[in-house]
C-alpha cells in the first residue's frame, strides 16, 4: 500500500474477494479522508489496525472471512463500524475500543473467542450492535454493556456460555442466548428493560425459570424458551403483558398448556401461539387489520385455533401442509367475512357408517366451492379432520352437488365442522394422502 500513501483525498479502499495473506496499513496512517476500509473474503492471518487510528473521518472497517488470529485493534473517535467475524480469533483485546466513542456496531460472531472482557464498551455509549454468536465462550459477564445506554440488539446464541451476568440496559430490544448450556439464569437486570422485544433462551439446559423480572418488559412480544429442561414455570408475571404474541415451550418438558395462558389468550386477545411439545393453540384474536391467517408448514402435530367472533377481518384462513388443525367456534364461522379455505387431506380416524348425503362423485379440488355466510368460497384443497369421540353430528347440506359441511358437537365444545367429498367411505378415504 506504500503508493497510497500520499493519496490525502482517497475515501475509500475496497480490496475484499482477493488472496491477500499479509498487509501493512501504515501507509494509510493519517489518511484524513478515508471512510471506509473492506479487506473481507481474504487469506489474512494477522493485521495491525492500530496505523488507522489516525485516520480522523474512519467509520467502516471490514474484515470479516479471513483467517485472522492474532489482531490488534483501533483507536478512533468516528469509528461506527467494526466486523471481525468469521475469522480464528481464540481471543482479543477490546481495550483500544474504549475510545471508539462512536462505534455502533460490532461484529466478533463465528470465531473461537473462549473467553472475553467487555468492560471497554462501556465507553461506547452509542453502541447499538453486538454479534458475539458462534463462538466457544464459556463464562460471560454483560453487566459492563448496562453503560451502553443506546444498545439494542445481543446475539450470544451457539456459544458454550454455562454462566452469564446480564445488562441493564434500558433500550434493549432483542436478546438472544439461544443454544448455550445455561442451566438456570437470573432475568433480573431485566427489569430495567422497558423496550425489551424478543428473548430467546432455547436450547438451553436450564431446569427451572423465574419470568417474574419479565413483567416490567410491557413491550415483549415473543419469549423462546422451547428445548430445556422445564418441567413447571410459573407464568402469572406474564398474564398482565399485552403485548405478548409469541410463547415458545416447544420440546420442554411441560405436559399441557398452562391453563392461566389459555384463559388469558381467550380472554384478553393478546397472545398469538403458545406451542408445547408437538401442539400448538392458537387463540385466533383480531387486531383490526389481520385478514389473513397462515398455519401450514409447521412441524407440528396438532393446532388448536379458537376463532373468535372479535375477528371480524378474517378473510383468508391457510392451514394447508402437514397439520391436523380443528377450529372451535361460537358459531362455526357463522357471522365472519372468511372467503377463502386452504386445508390438505387426513384420514378421518373415525366416521359414523351413516354419514351418507347422496350419490354425486367427488369432483377434482380445483371445481369445488363451499357456500359459507352466502358467500361461494373455493376450496383449493379438500380437507377433513379427526372425527373420534363424536356424539353427535348435524350434516348441513352445502352446494349439494360436490361437498357436504359436517357441524358436529365434540362434549361440550360445539363448531367442529369437517368438509369430505360425498358418498366417501372409510376405505376411500384413506387412500388420500396430504397433497
Amino acid at each position: 500500500l506504500r503508493p497510497l500513501s500520499g493519496c490525502r483525498r482517497l475515501e475509500e479502499l475496497d480490496l475484499h474477494g482477493n488472496s491477500i495473506a499479509n498487509i501493512d496499513l501504515s501507509p494509510l496512517q493519517g489518511s484524513g479522508s478515508l471512510r471506509v476500509v473492506d479487506l473481507s473474503h481474504n487469506a489474512i492471518s494477522e493485521i495491525d489496525l492500530s496505523p488507522l487510528s489516525e485516520c480522523e473521518g474512519l467509520e467502516e472497517v471490514y474484515l470479516h472471512h479471513n483467517r485472522i488470529e492474532k489482531i490488534r485493534l483501533l483507536e478512533s473517535s468516528s469509528l461506527r463500524v467494526l466486523d471481525v467475524s468469521s475469522n480464528r480469533l481464540r481471543s482479543i483485546d477490546l481495550s483500544p475500543l474504549s475510545r471508539c466513542v462512536s462505534l455502533e456496531e460490532l461484529y466478533l460472531h463465528n470465531n473461537d473467542i473462549d473467553s472475553i472482557d467487555l468492560s471497554p464498551l462501556s465507553e461506547c455509549k452509542n453502541l447499538r450492535v453486538l454479534m458475539l454468536y458462534g463462538n466457544n465462550i464459556r463464562e460471560l459477564d454483560l453487566s459492563p454493556l448496562s453503560y451502553c445506554d443506546s444498545l439494542e440488539e445481543i446475539y450470544l446464541h451457539c456459544n458454550n456460555t454455562g454462566r452469564i451476568k446480564l445488562p441493564s440496559c434500558r433500550n434493549l430490544k432483542i436478546l438472544n442466548l439461544s443454544y448455550n448450556r445455561l442451566k438456570s439464569i437470573d432475568l433480573s437486570p431485566l427489569r430495567v428493560c422497558s423496550e425489551l422485544r424478543a428473548l430467546y433462551l432455547f436450547g438451553n439446559n436450564i431446569s427451572s425459570i423465574d419470568l417474574s423480572p419479565l413483567s416490567e418488559c410491557r413491550k415483549l412480544r415473543i419469549i423462546s424458551i422451547a428445548s430445556n429442561n422445564l418441567q413447571s414455570i410459573d407464568f402469572s408475571p406474564l398474564l398482565n403483558m399485552d403485548s405478548l404474541e409469541v410463547l415458545d415451550m416447544d420440546a420442554d418438558l411441560l405436559k399441557e398448556i398452562p391453563t392461566e395462558l389459555r384463559e388469558k389468550a381467550l380472554r384478553r386477545d393478546d397472545i398469538f401461539a403458545i406451542r408445547v411439545g408437538e401442539s400448538i393453540f392458537i387463540p385466533l384474536f383480531s387486531d383490526h387489520a389481520r385478514e389473513k391467517f397462515r398455519a401450514g408448514a409447521i412441524s407440528i402435530r396438532d393446532i388448536y385455533m379458537e376463532i373468535k367472533d372479535t375477528a371480524e377481518y378474517l378473510r383468508r384462513l391457510d392451514a394447508d401442509e402437514d397439520t391436523r388443525v380443528a377450529i372451535a367456534t361460537y358459531s362455526v364461522l357463522r357471522g365472519l367475512d372468511v372467503r377463502e379455505v386452504l386445508f390438505s387431506f387426513r384420514f378421518v380416524e373415525s366416521v359414523a357408517e351413516d354419514l351418507k348425503a347422496g350419490e354425486v362423485p367427488y369432483d377434482p379440488l380445483s371445481k369445488v366451492c363451499v357456500e359459507l355466510n352466502g358467500r361461494r368460497i373455493p376450496l383449493c384443497r379438500a380437507f377433513d379432520w379427526p372425527l373420534t369421540y363424536i356424539s353427535d353430528v348435524d350434516v348441513a347440506s352445502v352446494d349439494s352437488r360436490k361437498i357436504c359441511v359436517l357441524s358436529v358437537s365434540v362434549g361440550k365444545i360445539t363448531g367442529f365442522i369437517c368438509v369430505i367429498p360425498y358418498n366417501a367411505t372409510i376405505e376411500e378415504l384413506s387412500k388420500y394422502e396430504p397433497l
